[in-house]
């Protein structure tokens, strides 16, 4: 199986149980479903946001969340990976680089001159993938 058989769309609200899964995942607990949901939709309907679902005929595989902020410390918009999971089937074909590599067409119509990635301490093994993607 090679990344051609996968393709990136915009998230949509009936992405949310799918992508509840995926991000319970990533922080390893149960979320607040309720709370999620509310937070989903209102992240969804931001124009700061990008979401994104990595997909195969089943629907998605992978979620992106790139959050734009208005830091002062920047004096712009800063846009940031706070979100990534691709599933542990569908890993090793190369669905985080897809993912990635969506965001820049969005991001060249936006005011941003920075992309950063949010990587917790623990999560010691994306690191590599996150270099090899091009971020320090």
């Amino acid at each position: 199986m090679n990344s051609s058989r996968f393709f990136v769309r915009e998230a949509v609200h009936v992405d949310v149980d799918r992508v509840y899964s995926f991000v319970c995942k990533l922080e390893n607990q149960e979320l607040k479903l309720e709370i999620f949901k509310t937070c989903f939709f209102e992240n969804l309907r931001s124009e700061k946001n990008i979401y994104l679902a990595a997909c195969n005929n089943d629907g998605p595989v992978g979620f992106l969340s790139y959050h734009g902020q208005s830091l002062l410390c920047y004096s712009e918009t800063v846009y940031k990976i706070q979100e990534m999971l691709v599933t542990e089937n569908f890993r090793g074909f190369e669905i985080g680089k897809l993912l990635i590599d969506y965001l820049e067409p969005p991001l060249s119509l936006r005011d941003c001159s920075s992309f950063e990635v949010a990587s917790n301490i623990k999560r010691e093994s994306t690191h590599p993938f996150y270099k090899k993607c091009g971020f320090n």
